[in-house]
């Protein structure tokens, strides 16, 4: 069973009480209240918060974890250090060795499924992955948990203590069926079919009277992790995209080609396919074309199904 935290109760829980993830220790800030640097804030999607170990506990031997549904657990993403600034990152101690654990919960005693080691690349401040054998955890009561222990940190300029942004669990993906059309693009073209855009029919297209488009989806059943966008031959290519999902809103830039091109949905809890209810999906741009914007298929990927 999925457990729906919204992002507002996720950041405020108290360390203590927070079902689904935990931390070893957290940097304690009476300026900003308690939590604020705690596990939460490296499963929000965000860049400008962190989670900040205790100075005083150490860095190495600390540990953080993250409940997840049943599934197949994939690889890991993070985010080293705090990434709100080049100066904030460097002022932090970062991540440079982990052991990851994958646990199965079962019928609540964890069992270990997987023992990973792995180490980081210092000063780069987006994702890095850490490839993981596919490790299926869960059943009918319970899903598994990820536990991430520090080793070995690269040392800060001004603070010892470590600083993650964003930790991402990156559960197997597989399509997403029945997708629906919540809200169709107004600015459809003459002629043109406006639910072509989502039909799963690549040899439909929908056209826009301009470059850009808006319109939603949803997946009933489903915790969505992935949107592709398969631009139409001979048409303007999509090129800057904003998607919300669970109230929380991307800016993402494609390529200019052909093919299907991916992008991932926010997160709400940490792990991908954690998206659920209606996508909106806000198309600012495109490439230059002959002919105005142009997509044959919009499609979903999810990594969950809601058993509710």
């Amino acid at each position: 069973m999925l457990r729906t935290l919204t992002l507002a109760g996720l950041l405020a829980v108290p360390l203590t009480a927070t079902a689904g993830f935990e931390a070893s220790s957290e940097l304690r800030d009476g300026r900003r209240g308690s939590g604020f640097w705690g596990p939460g804030a490296a499963l929000d999607s965000k860049n400008e918060s962190c989670w900040m170990v205790d100075p005083e506990k150490g860095n190495e031997g600390s540990w953080i974890y993250l409940d997840v549904p049943s599934s197949e657990v994939d690889k890991i993403g993070i985010i080293n250090g705090w990434a709100k600034s080049e100066a904030d990152f460097k002022d932090y101690a970062r991540v440079k060795t982990v052991t990851v654990e994958v646990f199965d919960l079962g019928d609540g005693n964890p069992v270990s499924k997987l023992t990973h080691k792995a180490e980081l690349k210092d000063g780069e401040m987006g994702y890095q992955y850490i490839d993981l054998p596919d490790t299926k955890v869960g059943g009918e009561l319970l899903g598994g948990r990820v536990k991430i222990t520090i080793n070995e940190v690269y040392p800060g300029k001004d603070y010892p203590n470590l600083a993650v942004s964003e930790l991402r669990v990156h559960l197997k993906e597989f399509d997403a069926e029945s997708i629906t059309l919540v809200t169709p693009p107004e600015n459809t073209a003459d002629g043109k079919d406006m639910w072509a855009i989502s039909d799963m029919n690549d040899r439909s297209v929908w056209v826009g009277t301009d470059n850009t488009a808006k319109f939603a989806l949803t997946a009933p059943g489903y915790g969505l992790s992935t949107i592709g966008f398969l631009p139409a031959s001979g048409y303007a290519r999509p090129k800057n995209v904003k998607i919300t999902a669970n109230d929380i809103t991307i800016e993402h830039t494609l390529e200019d080609k052909a093919g299907l091109q991916w992008v991932l949905l926010p997160t709400m809890v940490g792990y991908t396919g954690s998206a659920w209810g209606e996508i909106s999906v806000e198309i600012v741009d495109a490439y230059e074309g002959a002919k105005p914007l142009g997509i044959a298929d919009v499609k979903l990927m999810a990594a969950t199904i809601d058993d509710l």
